[in-house]
């Protein structure tokens, strides 16, 4: 019932597994983290941020690291829908 509710040409949120890799979601941010700091294992610095993202079937937490954090921290806003 959840892949008939999508919206066509999107992923359902609650059909995210380890078995599908090509996948489009459109859900709407509920919340978003600050930016962080941190030291990867290597002792590089680095930048992480997640949020949480929402549709039609179920919610989702997703983490961005180093450049895709700093790409997409100012660019993703809290209450809007993304794909």
């Amino acid at each position: 019932a959840a892949v008939a509710d999508a919206p066509a040409g999107f992923f359902p949120i609650s059909e995210i597994s380890s078995y599908h890799s090509k996948w489009v979601l459109r859900a709407r941010v509920t919340a978003k983290g600050q930016l962080r700091s941190f030291n990867s294992r290597n002792g590089q610095a680095m930048q992480v941020f997640d949020c949480s993202l929402l549709d039609e079937s179920g919610e989702i937490r997703a983490s961005f690291f180093g450049e895709m954090a700093n790409k997409y921290h100012g660019m993703i806003e809290q209450g809007k829908v993304f794909t």
